[in-house]
Parts: structure tokens; sequence; C-alpha cells
């Protein structure tokens, strides 16, 4: 079969790896110059690193079968990173049951709930039947109100904005029920030497070596077909495919302005769903501002949610003795500091990057780099698990497999090598001639970073 996939994101390249070995003729298009999506990395002191940051864990078993297939293996780095909190003006480290004890802000009583409620968690063995409930009524039912308001509320907001009193308690259970998962003290978290933008260059490769063809620099224009059943068209900026299946790894927004032809219904299942942008700003440092991994910020007046030190994971000696941090936050496109300069943002944040790291000073900042994506992260709302949207589209031969069909997963690269895999062997079957009842393409990996 002669098949296109268009994206080469996580997804979309293993999507297509998985065809190409399987024998078939692929095309991979992608908009953008670099393969790897949200997983593509930039130069930088002298190697890569991640447009936005990325580990897996030690359970991540797809994307560690995968590296392995593709002799990288050998080149992942484990090391033990903590977590930790900024609230009221301190940063407290959140890696053990102990540094919880510890954790002031929380009356005594009020940490022991806390952390039962992982527990809890845990013990919920179906999401399903937590889907019609929203996360703030689920947290404040098994954490109590203040729980809730200092440890809960914060995230909810910088993740989703005005959205978050409508996210379903499922989305949020995946996130205690992955963090319940670990057997005491932080967690061992692998980096792919010289960042995982390696990994979408291989699957390049190995595509390419198996015949297939991967198209950078190549927005999509439209998809056509006709109403026999027969080849679907594919229209991009360096002319048309002819393909017997299409696979979208892009956002559904993607699919639906490229095939006006899709029927009503399913266009307004998708037009449904709706994404949250994210943020990401890179600070090249000549010191630490912590000596946290992940640290999640409290406090709703900061322009950033989290910070993620990556060189607090990495040696700095890695990028010529520099620290790196990950500023994040996830905005709605519109928002006025989404399209600020790289200039504008460091004023922006460098007050509040001095409340949490005393004595911050702009000369410790040796490089910005600004990263956007307008679809970061679905937002899932109560009844989500619902209107997850098949693999397979209503239009025989087309398929679309991204980050709205995880649910209750959120992003993270063990997922997108899953989603891909089963994207493939969904086109594949349908190629044979069997067609497998619909189902949501559930990715529970372990693997999503935040």
């Amino acid at each position: 079969m002669k098949i296109a996939v268009i994206g080469a994101g996580i997804t979309g390249l293993t999507a297509g790896y998985e065809l190409a070995k399987a024998g078939h003729e692929v095309a991979v298009v992608e908009k953008e110059p670099v393969a790897g999506g949200l997983m593509a990395s930039f130069p930088f002191a002298g190697t890569q690193l991640d447009i936005v940051y990325h580990h897996i864990f030690v359970h991540s078993r797809a994307t560690l079968a995968l590296l392995d297939e593709l002799g990288l293996a050998g080149e992942m780095e484990w090391g033990v990173a903590p977590s930790g909190y900024f609230h009221g003006g301190r940063v407290y480290r959140l890696a053990t049951g102990f540094d919880l004890l510890r954790f002031k802000p929380l009356r005594f009583w009020e940490r022991i709930r806390f952390g039962l409620s992982i527990l809890r968690a845990q013990r919920v063995a179906d999401w399903r039947e937590l889907d019609d409930v929203t996360a703030v009524d689920w947290l404040k039912s098994i954490c109590g109100q203040r729980v809730y308001e200092v440890m809960w509320e914060p995230l909810l907001r910088s993740k989703f904005g005005d959205a978050y009193g409508c996210i379903s308690a499922a989305w949020f259970w995946y996130k205690l029920h992955q963090r319940g998962g670990k057997k005491g003290g932080a967690e061992r978290l692998g980096y792919l030497h010289g960042s995982f933008g390696r990994l979408a260059e291989a699957l390049v490769a190995a595509i390419q070596e198996r015949g297939g063809r991967v198209a950078l620099d190549t927005p999509l224009e439209r998809i056509e077909w006709d109403g026999a059943g027969g080849s679907l068209r594919v229209g991009t900026a360096d002319g048309e495919i002819q393909a017997d299946r299409v696979l979208v790894t892009a956002a559904p927004h993607v699919l639906l302005g490229a095939a006006p032809g899709l029927p009503d219904p399913y266009r307004g299942q998708l037009q449904a769903i709706d994404y949250a942008a994210n943020l990401c700003v890179i600070l090249a440092l000549d010191r630490p501002l912590s000596d946290i991994y992940w640290l999640n910020v409290s406090d709703t007046r900061f322009p950033f949610g989290g910070v993620i030190e990556h060189t607090n994971l990495i040696e700095p000696a890695r990028y010529q003795g520099m620290h790196v941090a990950y500023l994040t936050r996830y905005l709605p496109t519109d928002h006025p500091n989404y399209r600020m300069s790289s200039d504008e943002l460091l004023e922006l944040y460098a007050p509040f990057l001095a409340e949490l790291a005393p004595g911050f000073d702009r000369s410790w900042v040796r490089e910005v780099h600004v990263f956007r994506s307008d679809f970061a992260a679905p937002i899932t709302p109560t009844g989500y698990g619902g209107r997850v949207p098949d693999l397979a589209t209503p239009v025989p031969g087309l398929f679309m497999a991204n980050m709205s069909q995880i649910y209750p997963e959120d992003r993270g690269v063990d997922c997108g090598v899953i989603l891909g895999q089963k994207a493939a062997a969904r086109v594949l079957a349908a190629g044979n001639g069997d067609a497998p009842a619909a189902e949501a393409a559930e990715c529970l990996s372990s693997s999503a970073p935040a």
C-alpha cells in the first residue's frame, strides 16, 4: 500500500516506521523544517537541546524497546531528580514522604491526608467512574478544602486557565495514580544523550532506509477522496500524493482545515475539542536557580507555572558549564504573553525569578530561547471519555491519531510511541479488510512528564 502520514512528531514517525517495516510505501509530511514535533531539538552549547522538557521513566517500556531496536538504548542516561513546590515565597522539596511531613504550608493532619489521598487514588481501578466528576469536586472530597486550595487549585489553574473548573477527575486521577506508583524516594528518570531529538532523527533514517520518504518544511494543504472508497489525494506545498491510506497525526483542527468534505457530525465532534497552547522559555544561566529538578509554582501571580531545571538531572558540563532551566506555562494563543519577544519575557519574568531564587540578577542569564506550541495539550472536560475520537474517521482509508485520543493520559514520549504503534496496526488491519471495533486510543503508559 501507499500510505501518507501527516506530521513528523513522535506519533507520526513511530507509525511511519512501523508501516515501512511492514513493507509499505510510506511518505511522511511535516510542515516544520525539522522532525520531532514537540520532541524536536535545537543546536545549543555544542550539542542539541530539546525545545520542550522531556524525560522517561524506567517503566516506559515502549520507548525503551524502540530505542533498543534503533540502536540507541545504550545512549540513555539515568539519574535521580527531586521534585519540589514553591509556595509562600519558599521552595520546598517534595520528593519523599519525609519531605511531605516537613511541608509546613499544610498542618500536620493535612499532610497525612494529602499522602493518604495518593493511596486512595491508587485504589480507583477504572478511570471511567471519574469521567463525569470534576477534578475540583473529586480532589476536595479526597483531600479536603484547604489541601485542595494549597496544593491542587494553583496547578489546575496553571494548566487549564479559566477552564480548570470543568476538567474531568479522570485526567487528574491518572496524575495521582502515576505519581503514586513510585516506590519511595525520588524517581529515576531517563534522558537520551544529546536530546530526544536524536530519537526523531533515528526514526527518520529508519523510514528512509526502508524506502520511505520524509518531507520536511512541507505544509499540508488538502486531503481529498472520491465516494467510491478509492485512493486519497494529499495536497502539499510540494505537490500531490496519491495514497491508499492516510494517517493524520496533527491536531484535529489541522484535519478539519485540510478536509472540508468530512461529514458534519464528525466535524462537530472534532470542533468540540479544545487545546491549551504552551509557552516554553529556556534560560541558559551561569548558576542554578535551585537544587530541584521539577518545581511546581503555586503562586498564581507568576507568569510561569513550572520550572524544570534540566541540569539538575544532566550535568551542566554537558552544556559548557551552563545551567538550563525551562519555564513553562499553558496559555490561550490570544494571551498577551504568548507572542512576547524573548527580551520582553525576560523583563516580565525577572522579578518573579528573584522571588524564587533570592539574589537572582539578569546578569545570570547567558541565553534565552522561546518556543511556542499552539496545540500543546487537549482540554478534557467532564464526560470527555465518551467523546474521544476513534482512530478511524468516517472516510474509508483516512485515520487520525493525536493527543486528543490518549485520555486520561497526558502528553509524553512513551504515550506518543504507543499511539503511533496502535495507529499503524489499525491502518494495516483496515488495509487487510479487517475493521476492528471502534475503540479509544488509551495510552496508560506512565510516561508523561507533567
